[in-house]
Formats: C-alpha cells, structure tokens, sequence
C-alpha cells in the first residue's frame, strides 16, 4: 500500500508488509491483486476499490476479470472493483496517465460538481488528455494495427477493466478522493 490503512487485516495479500505470506513472489502480478481484492471482498464486501497501475505489462494482471470460469465461480461481476493499467499485457509502459487521472479528479472536487463526476468519465477524460500528449504513440499504435492486429506489437495501450453489473463506473469520483 502506498499509504498507511486504518484496517491493515484487510489488505494482507496486496501489501507485503501485511501479508499472511512472508516471501510472497511465487504469484504472478495479476494473481497478487485477484488474491488482495478477494481478501478485501471477504472482509468488506461493499467497499468499492480503484486500482490504478502505471507499469509496463501491466494489462496482464487486471485481464482476470474478464475471466469466464474465475467470474462464474467468484462472481467478479458484482465486485465494486475498477482496474486501469497503462500497458497491454506485453507492452512497455509510458508514465503520464495517472497524473492526469488525479489531475481530472481534482478538477472534479474542486469544481464541486455533481455532473461529469463519474469514475468512468474522470477515466475518459484523462485517458483523451494522455493520448493528445502522446499523440506519436498514438498514431504508431494505429499503424501497427492497419497492419497487424496483434496488440503485442503496439505500445502503451491504455486498459480498463471493471464489474458492469457492479455499477462503479458511474460512481462518483468523491468516493474515491477528497
């Protein structure tokens, strides 16, 4: 966790430093935050979780929610959960989207506006701003797939993943920040 927890018992599994496993590198990334989220649903079943990553490779440890067999048997697609990764699953990352994503948060909060305040279009928002100041990778991205639509070619994909049935996507981004 980047910061201190008031219920440190729930966030075992995605913080090392409270983790019930002491050398807990045999999982792979996507396994560490299925594991961490599973561990908080147990504990707090309504507690709605933004996860923002901004790591290379990153798109390969939220894919898991749209995981037939793991939502049919853990019902993923009523977690209150909202992934953003900043890379495909084999893509370099390119830092920028997070900032902007506080960034478009803050404009919210601070406009005190109840419109345009949702998750998802907080979400969008950043993800237009990254792409207009990336706009070379952007256009390189769009090359590559007229000719190949293997995504492992392309660059800083931006990737979201979210439980629909859920509703956190037109949850307002004050839930998440003050």
């Amino acid at each position: 966790m980047p910061h201190d927890a008031d219920d440190k018992s729930i966030y075992g599994a995605v913080s090392w430093k409270y983790s019930e496993y002491n050398e807990p590198y045999g999982f792979l990334a996507w396994q560490h935050i299925f594991q961490g989220l599973g561990s908080i649903r147990e504990v707090s079943p309504s507690t709605q979780i933004l996860v923002l990553t901004e790591a290379c490779y990153s798109g390969g440890a939220i894919k898991f929610m749209d995981d037939k067999s793991l939502s049919y048997w853990r019902e993923l697609e009523a977690w209150p959960v909202f992934l953003i990764a900043t890379a495909g699953e084999a893509q370099q990352s390119i830092s920028g989207l997070m900032q902007l994503f506080i960034e478009k948060a803050r404009d919210v909060l601070e406009a005190r506006a109840e419109t345009d305040g949702s998750l998802m279009s907080v979400f969008e928002n950043a993800e237009d701003a990254y792409w207009k100041l990336q706009q070379f990778v952007y256009n390189q991205n769009a090359k590559i797939e007229r000719q190949s639509s293997a995504n492992i070619r392309r660059m800083s994909e931006i990737n979201y993943s979210f439980a629909k049935a859920s509703g956190i996507q037109n949850t307002h981004i004050s839930t998440f920040f003050t």
